[in-house]
């Protein structure tokens, strides 16, 4: 019976320190991101389980202290974690982001939840603290150069219906993918990136379109803040930066006429107290990025996508994914 108890005792002790040091690892390391939509096909596809880097950029200590270990928002349905005690933001040994990483950050608009509670997404960096990007349609140009985007960059384009047999054949020969293919508006839309489109338009002279959405017609050049930089307020930023004040400041940032009112007193100029980023979905068509979310606060930024370990969807087991880098 004691020899018993002696081994229920050690393989006890065993297992414990086994899930403490993979809590630790998960929390101030490494953690698994298991890739849930299409927003940065080709380059992360549906089904790959992606290992985070949390000290590529600087580690971010826990915020919300008082949650249930292994989970990140829910267990089996309820809210795993308790805002009665909130840790005050903290980054140790942080570093700016080098353009085109993948990066995994938390949604900037869900304020309702602590910060490191909010969804989990992805995006590709564009450009950096203090840069200067101007938005010109589907072009971005950062500090006056032309942004080279990834060649998995997907937009959708359109061609008209009467050429979609000469299209699918075409697809068909050239073992093109069919993303996102159908009717709409008369035409046939399809998602491709720049060498899937290059390579149809040679079979098809002059048949694409790129496709209209929320960014096709967006044009405006504005300053990306960083962490001390003190920028003027004036008719053509104030509302672009008014979001960010309101959170820096938690209170209230509000335009009335030509002038930003800050907690009902006028702002004429703001100093920034976080570095900000532009990131890109690789997949314009499917894609939630700073197109749509605005600048991204460091403080959001949980680590650098590094590499698939596994992948598993609906097609089945993706063998030739598996164990390669993030790109």
């Amino acid at each position: 019976m004691m020899q018993n108890k002696a081994k229920y005792t050690f393989w006890g002790k065993a297992i414990l320190f086994a899930l403490l040091l993979v809590f630790v690892v998960r929390t101030f390391w490494v953690e698994s991101f298991v890739i849930s939509s299409p927003q940065m096909e080709d380059a992360l596809k549906e089904g790959d389980h992606v290992i985070v880097n949390k000290t590529a950029y600087g580690l971010r200590l826990p915020i919300t202290p008082l949650s249930v270990p292994f989970t990140f928002d829910n267990f089996f349905g309820w809210q795993s974690y308790s805002t009665s005690l909130q840790w005050p933001y903290r980054r140790l040994g942080g570093c700016k982001i080098p353009v085109n990483d993948v990066v995994v950050f938390n949604h900037p608009l869900q304020t309702d939840r602590p910060l490191d509670k909010r969804t989990l997404c992805l995006g590709r960096c564009a450009a950096q603290p203090g840069d200067v990007i101007e938005v010109d349609g589907f072009e971005l140009y950062v500090n006056g150069r032309h942004y080279q985007v990834s060649p998995d960059f997907r937009l959708e384009y359109s061609l008209p219906m009467q050429w979609k047999d000469s299209a699918l054949h075409v697809l068909h020969q050239l073992k093109l993918p069919e993303k996102n293919l159908m009717a709409k508006n008369n035409r046939l839309s399809i998602s491709m990136n720049r060498l899937e489109a290059y390579l149809l338009q040679e079979y098809l002279p002059d048949s694409l379109l790129k496709m209209g959405s929320n960014t096709a017609n967006a044009k405006y050049k504005i300053t990306i803040p960083r962490k001390g930089l003190k920028i003027k307020l004036d008719m053509q930023n104030r509302n672009v930066y008014a979001y960010l004040i309101q959170q820096e400041q938690r209170k209230s940032a509000t335009p009335r006429g030509e002038k930003l009112f800050l907690n009902g007193k006028i702002l004429e100029e703001y100093t920034f107290q976080d570095n900000y980023y532009w990131l890109l979905s690789d997949n314009q068509v499917k894609g939630i990025d700073s197109n749509h979310l605005g600048f991204i606060p460091e403080r959001n930024i949980v680590g650098k996508a590094s590499f698939i370990w596994w992948n598993y969807s609906r097609e089945g087991i993706a063998w030739k994914r598996i164990f390669s880098s993030v790109k």
